[in-house]
C-alpha cells in the first residue's frame, strides 16, 4: 500500500525527529518496558492529498523486555515540503503553526476540562498526538496512524446519504459543543486556549494571495448554473453573492461573534472524517471517529463547519429533503453532550439561537464549496504534483489549479444545487 522510502532520513523530515524521539513515543504507547527495535520511513500521501505539507508513514518496531513480544507502532508525520516555492505559494508556515497550536493547546485543555466534568461519553475523536512543533525550520506533528486500526475515509463520490450525513455532524456537534460548555464553566482557561488559533484563510493580509483563485472558482460556479438552472434568479443571486466583495464577505463570516462562537474544524469535510466499521463497507456498525487535519481551525460560528461540510459532502435528497433533519440531528447531538458535561444546554444555546445562527452564516459554506467542489472532482491527471514544484519563489494560484469549466453534468449539478438550495433558503439574497 505504501512504498519505502529507502534515501530519507529522520534528519530530512526534522532535526527534531530522532531516534531517541521514536524510543520515547513508543514507551509513551506501551510502557517502559518497552524497547526500540528499527524503524521504517514509508511514504504518506498520494498525488494531490496534501498540499500544505509533507507526509510520511513511519512504522516503529519495538518489543516488550519482560517477554520478548513484538511492539509496533504506525505513526504519521507531517513536515515541511523541502521546496521553499511550495512553502511560499500555499504558505505552509501558517497553517503548521496554526495546526500545532490545536494540538499544543487546545486539545490538553478541552481534555483537562472533561477530566474534570467526567461526562459518560468523552469526546475522543481527535487523532493521538505524540509530537508537534512550529519554530519555521523544523516544523512536525507526529500523530497516531489510525489507518491500521482500519479507519477509513467515507466514500463521498455520489454525495452522503442521511446515515453517512448524521455519523459526522453528531461527531461534529460533540466537537462543538466542548467550547460551549468549557466557555460557560471554565471561562479562563477557554480565554486561554482560543488566541492560540489564528484565521489563516480569509483575512485582510491573504486576499491578494487568494483573490484571483477565488475568481476563477467563481466563474467555474456560474458556468455550472448558467447550464443546469433554467431559472435566471439563480444566476443573478450567484453573481451578487460572488461580486468583487465577495473575498470581504468571507471575511465577514469568519469572525468570531459572541454568545455562540466555538472553536471550530474549519476544514470539516469527509475526507478528514475517518470511520472505523465493524465490517468492510458501509453498511457496518460504526465503531470509532477519527477527525483530523486542523490547519484551519478557528474560532468562529458553529454554522461554519456544518455549511462547508453540508454544500461538500451531502447528497441532493439530505440538501432538498432533510435539511431540517440532519440540523436537529447536529443540534441534538450539541445539547445532548452539553448535559453530559453537567450544563443546562437549551438555555446556553436555545434551538432559536441556532436557526439565527443558520440564516447568518449558511452562506459560508456556499463560497467555500465554490473552491471545494470543483476540487473534489479532478481527474488524477488534472490533480497537481505539488511534489515536483522547485525554485525559491511563490507561484500564482491560479497556475497550481489552472482549472477550466467542469465537463461532466454530474459535477455541474453539485455546485449548481448549492446555489439553488442556498437561493431557496435565503441564505443569499
Amino acid at each position: 500500500m505504501f512504498c519505502v522510502c529507502e534515501n530519507i532520513l529522520l534528519s530530512d523530515i526534522s532535526s527534531k525527529l530522532t531516534s531517541d524521539s521514536l524510543k520515547e513515543f513508543l514507551r509513551e504507547e506501551f510502557g517502559p518496558d518497552a524497547e526500540f527495535v528499527q524503524y521504517k520511513i514509508l511514504t504518506g500521501a498520494s498525488k494531490g492529498e496534501s498540499y500544505l505539507s509533507t507526509v510520511y508513514r513511519i512504522e516503529v518496531e519495538g518489543k516488550s523486555s519482560r517477554d520478548e513480544k513484538k511492539l509496533v507502532l504506525h505513526l504519521i508525520v507531517k513536515c515541511l515540503p523541502a521546496s521553499a516555492a511550495r512553502r511560499k505559494t500555499f504558505r505552509s508556515l501558517e497553517f503548521f503553526r496554526n495546526e500545532v497550536a490545536f494540538y499544543n493547546k487546545v486539545v490538553p485543555a478541552f481534555i483537562e476540562f472533561q477530566n474534570k466534568q467526567k461526562p459518560k461519553h468523552p469526546f475522543v475523536e481527535f487523532p493521538r498526538c505524540y509530537f508537534a512543533l512550529a519554530d519555521g525550520e523544523n516544523d512536525i506533528v507526529v500523530m497516531e496512524d489510525v489507518s491500521y486500526k482500519n479507519y477509513k475515509t467515507t466514500n463521498r463520490q455520489d454525495g452522503l446519504n442521511y446515515e453517512q450525513c448524521e455519523i459526522l455532524m453528531n461527531v461534529l456537534g460533540r466537537f462543538h459543543a466542548l467550547s460551549i460548555a468549557m466557555k460557560e464553566k471554565e471561562p479562563g482557561a477557554f480565554k486561554e486556549a482560543v488566541p492560540s488559533l489564528f484565521e489563516t484563510y480569509y483575512k485582510p493580509e491573504t486576499k491578494a494571495w487568494y483573490i484571483n483563485q477565488l475568481q476563477l472558482f467563481t466563474d467555474i460556479a456560474i458556468d455550472a448554473v448558467t447550464k443546469e438552472l433554467l431559472e435566471k434568479v439563480y444566476e443573478e443571486k450567484l453573481r451578487k453573492f460572488a461580486d468583487n466583495s465577495c473575498f470581504d464577505r468571507m471575511c465577514e463570516y469568519v469572525k468570531p461573534k459572541e454568545p455562540y462562537a466555538v472553536i471550530s474544524h474549519g476544514d470539516a469535510w469527509a475526507p478528514n472524517f475517518l470511520v472505523r466499521r465493524s465490517a468492510e463497507n458501509e453498511n457496518g456498525k460504526v465503531e470509532g471517529i477519527c477527525m483530523i487535519d486542523y490547519q484551519l481551525a478557528r474560532y468562529s460560528s458553529p454554522v461554519l463547519d456544518i455549511s462547508f461540510f453540508l454544500y461538500s459532502c451531502a447528497s441532493e435528497n439530505v440538501l432538498f429533503n432533510q435539511f431540517d433533519d440532519i440540523l436537529k440531528a447536529y443540534y441534538k447531538s450539541l445539547i445532548d453532550f452539553v448535559t453530559d458535561l453537567g450544563l443546562p444546554a437549551e438555555i446556553l444555546f436555545p434551538f432559536k439561537e441556532f436557526q439565527k445562527e443558520i440564516l447568518s452564516y449558511f452562506a459560508f459554506g456556499l463560497g467555500m464549496s465554490l473552491e471545494s467542489v470543483p476540487l473534489s472532482i479532478l481527474d488524477a491527471d488534472q490533480t497537481p504534483d505539488v511534489e515536483s514544484m522547485s525554485g525559491e519563489e511563490e507561484i500564482p494560484l491560479t497556475e497550481i489549479w489552472a482549472l477550466k469549466p467542469i465537463e461532466s453534468k454530474e459535477g455541474r449539478m453539485r455546485l449548481a444545487l448549492n446555489v439553488k438550495h442556498a437561493v431557496d433558503n435565503k441564505f443569499i439574497l
